[in-house]
């Protein structure tokens, strides 16, 4: 008899992956004594908002100063003590050209940072799905088993032969199975900060055609990094899908998020 046993759904994203891991970055996810601007970034995405907020408060600085200081001029040089007797002028075609097409490139500085950044944040990075299973062969004869299954609508399929009372470990991994290259991943979020899409993983293990045993996983693809250890004693931060999340270290990885539904958990077989 084939025993199938529980198998394991691993989901990692190429970039920048799916698995808590690596050490907290300090002052992350929590505000600092006398702090100007934005707390340290942990993404990449939250890397470019920090660099675009500075670019556009250099940028303001820069106007503010040079309006200032045509004002200033403005004040001292054509008051009508300094300049009694004004000029009639009413037309200045260079000076017309350069108040219309300096604010013109400013914006455009602004909008192409701006739409890159927008488009960044709503890129899903692409995912490479790996499944494995454990196949044992409780029989006194050597067999070759069948395992096929299906996942992501991906159809697996492998042939394990096996000793008696042997037992193997199947993978399935991207390089030999193309299509569990996620490249539009259905990315499972916290409760409250969006939906909780699962995929489900079927596969059988079958000797001469025939069904000897089953298993089913559900789970979800999301990307978690590790913030802050600890915040005040009692909880710490997690960076899910990047945005700043609170979760509760004395619960597993899937009841760590606060406030998640117990049967809604995406699930972290490794």
């Amino acid at each position: 008899m084939l025993v199938l046993k529980r198998l394991a759904a691993l989901a990692a994203t190429v970039t920048p992956g799916l698995l808590i891991g690596g050490a907290a970055i300090a002052g992350s996810g929590q505000p600092s004594p006398w702090q100007l601007g934005f707390q340290q970034a942990a993404t990449p995405v939250m890397e470019n908002i920090v660099w675009f907020h500075d670019f556009l408060l250099w940028l303001i600085v820069a106007i503010t100063i040079f309006v200032l200081a045509l004002l200033l001029i403005v004040m001292v040089r054509f008051n009508s003590r300094a300049n009694p007797t004004p000029s009639r002028t009413t037309h200045n075609t260079l000076l017309e050209v350069m108040w219309t097409l300096v604010p013109v490139i400013i914006l455009v500085a602004i909008a192409v940072p701006s739409f890159k950044l927008l488009f960044l944040e709503l890129t899903i990075p692409q995912a490479d799905l790996t499944v494995k299973a454990q196949v044992r062969n409780d029989s006194d004869t050597a067999v070759t088993a069948g395992v096929t299954g299906t996942v992501a609508g991906v159809t697996l399929t492998r042939s394990v032969p096996l000793a008696a009372h042997q037992t193997r470990t199947v993978a399935f991994p991207p390089a030999d199975t193309p299509g569990l290259h996620l490249t539009s991943p259905k990315v499972w979020w916290p409760a409250g900060m969006g939906g909780q899409p699962l995929y489900d993983l079927d596969l059988t293990a079958s000797v001469a055609g025939t069904a000897s045993d089953t298993a089913q996983e559900s789970f979800g693809v999301r990307d978690v990094r590790a913030v802050e250890q600890f915040v005040r004693g009692q909880q710490r931060s997690a960076d899910v899908n990047d945005q700043l999340n609170q979760v509760r270290p004395d619960y597993g990885c899937d009841a760590a998020f606060e406030g998640v539904d117990q049967s809604q958990h995406a699930h972290d077989d490794d």
